[in-house]
């Protein structure tokens, strides 16, 4: 478009040339005319009409007139939002994890546990935020916040295991560092045949929130939230809104369910 458009400018200049000299041609006529006779002079030619414009030169004036964006530009500011929205969200979560260590709330939504299954009425403790950067386009930017939590029986629940069950359990447990007592009974040759256990918690949660520069969004991964085991989602550009964050919090403390069809909208995309 860009040749076309150079050869048709070319070829207008020198129709113009042709007729501003046909023009100044038939003038000296007229003033030559007029001096030998003056009322044989030839009237001036009549005013040439405005010319409409071709649809190569509209095309050329909204071209210029379109503002130039520098993809390099357009890029570090993409990157900037997101570093911005991860930020609003380490430090929302970080006051979340503050009220939760003070209040202990108990929430209403239902959490899954390893080997226990899923309960609801859990007191939320032990909230935490932290964040990681990692260097984009030579730039610090986050990479991504991790919320880390812990839910616990309100009061020791009783379970009632066998001896096997109880020699998988235990190492795990002890690992995810879960408080319970364990009142064994073995048999004569000192095994373990039955146990009655005394579980309180708490049992470790996780949210973790990405950033995904390269296709800009974010990639949000949560371990035993709302169920046992890991589960992930993605979230646009402009969806990690303070509204969100706002219903997340609101959601694990079981006030709603509005974080949750959120995640369910985007996972359906």
């Amino acid at each position: 478009l860009d040749t076309f458009a150079q050869v048709f400018d070319r070829q207008e200049q020198e129709r113009l040339r042709a007729e501003e000299a046909e023009r100044q041609r038939r003038e000296e006529e007229r003033k030559r005319a007029a001096q030998v006779n003056p009322y044989l002079a030839e009237p001036a030619a009549p005013a040439t009409p405005a010319r409409r414009p071709s649809a190569l030169e509209l095309l050329k004036q909204q071209a210029a007139a379109r503002p130039v964006v520098d993809p390099r530009a357009k890029k570090a500011e993409s990157n900037k939002r997101i570093d911005e929205r991860l930020r609003a969200a380490f430090r929302y979560l970080g006051q979340f994890g503050g009220m939760l260590r003070e209040a202990h709330p108990v929430s209403k939504r239902r959490f899954g546990m390893i080997y226990f299954g899923e309960a609801a009425g859990l007191a939320l403790v032990e909230g935490t935020a932290d964040y990681r950067f990692r260097r984009v386009e030579n730039e610090e930017r986050f990479d991504y916040v991790v919320f880390k939590f812990g839910v616990a029986f309100a009061r020791p629940e009783r379970f009632e295991v066998s001896g096997e069950q109880l020699a998988n359990m235990r190492p795990r447990l002890d690992k995810m560092g879960v408080r319970y007592e364990a009142l064994e009974k073995k048999n004569d040759f000192g095994i373990v045949v039955h146990a009655k256990l005394m579980v309180t918690g708490p049992f470790p949660c996780e949210i973790v929130l990405r950033g995904d520069y390269d296709q800009p969004g974010f990639v949000g991964e949560m371990l035993n939230v709302g169920r046992f085991g890991a589960s992930r989602f993605r979230i646009g550009a402009d969806e990690l809104t303070d509204e969100v964050l706002d219903e997340l919090g609101t959601w694990l403390l079981g006030a709603d369910d509005a974080f949750a069809r959120f995640i369910e909208r985007q996972q359906a995309k």
